[in-house]
C-alpha cells in the first residue's frame, strides 16, 4: 500500500523546517515530492541532502500554482499512485496525523480527506481563528456540507479523481485548497474529513498581515462567486 502512495508537500524558504518533516514523512511513506516555490534560503540543498524528489521552481509562483504544478508532476511520474498527500513544508502539519487519515480513507473511500485541526483556537491567531471559522461557514452552507476547516491543507485525494479534475483546477493562489473543494463539490465527490493536531510555529505567527489580507480577499471573492 505505502508504495501507491505519493506525498506531495510545497515549500517556499523553510530550512528551519524541511528535514524534520520530511524525516517524520519516511516512517510511513517511501515516495515523497517537494515543489520548491522559488526559495532563496537553502531549502533546495537541504532537500538534495534527504534523497527525496525535488521540483525546484525558479521564481515564486504562489502556493496554488506551485501546488497545481507538483499534482501534474505526480499524475505523470508516479502512474502507479493511488492515493496523493499533501502537505505544508513548514512544520504546521504533523506527518505522525497520517496513521488516522489513512485509515479513515482506507475505511470511508472518500475521493477528498481533509485533515480538520482540532483545539485550534487556543493557538492560532485569533484574526486568523476568526476568519477560518467564517469562510468555514460559507463555504459549508454553499455546497451544503459541513466542512469545519475548509482552510486546512493537509488532505488525501484519490488519485483517479484527481485525474479526472486536474484540467478543471485553475487558481493560481492560495484559494486552490477552497477551489479544489468546490471542483470535488460540483464533480459528486465524496468529502470526508479527520481531526489532525493543531502546530503552530513562530513562522505562521510572521507572515505579512497585508499578505494574509490579500490572500483572504482572494478566497472570499472566488467563494462568494463560485
Amino acid at each position: 500500500m505505502k508504495k501507491e502512495i505519493v506525498a506531495l508537500i510545497v515549500a517556499y524558504n523553510e530550512e528551519l523546517y524541511i528535514a524534520n518533516v520530511i524525516a517524520k514523512l519516511k516512517k510511513y511513506l517511501q515516495k515523497m515530492v517537494v515543489i520548491d516555490d522559488g526559495s532563496t534560503d537553502k531549502t533546495a540543498e537541504i532537500v538534495r541532502r534527504q534523497k527525496v524528489s525535488l521540483v525546484r521552481l525558479a521564481e515564486n509562483q504562489g502556493k496554488g500554482k506551485a501546488l497545481l504544478i507538483g499534482l501534474k508532476y505526480v499524475l505523470n511520474e508516479y502512474k502507479d499512485t493511488r492515493i496523493v498527500v499533501i502537505l505544508d513544508g513548514d512544520g504546521q502539519h504533523d506527518p505522525d496525523d497520517l496513521t488516522g487519515l489513512l485509515k479513515t480513507f482506507s475505511d470511508k473511500r472518500p475521493d477528498l480527506l481533509i485533515g480538520s485541526r482540532i483545539n485550534w483556537r487556543p493557538q492560532m491567531p485569533i484574526l486568523r481563528m476568526i476568519w477560518n471559522v467564517f469562510i468555514s461557514y460559507i463555504i459549508s452552507e454553499k455546497i451544503n456540507l459541513r466542512l469545519p476547516d475548509t482552510q486546512s491543507g493537509f488532505r488525501l485525494i484519490d488519485a483517479a479523481f484527481l485525474k479526472k479534475i486536474i484540467s478543471l483546477l485553475g487558481q493560481h493562489r492560495y484559494n486552490i485548497e477552497t477551489e479544489l473543494i468546490f471542483v470535488a463539490r460540483n464533480k459528486g465527490a465524496k468529502i470526508a474529513t479527520h481531526p489532525i493536531k493543531t502546530v503552530y510555529l513562530k513562522s505562521a505567527l510572521s507572515h505579512n498581515l497585508i499578505d494574509d489580507i490579500r490572500r483572504s480577499f482572494e478566497i472570499f471573492k472566488y467563494v462568494i462567486f463560485e
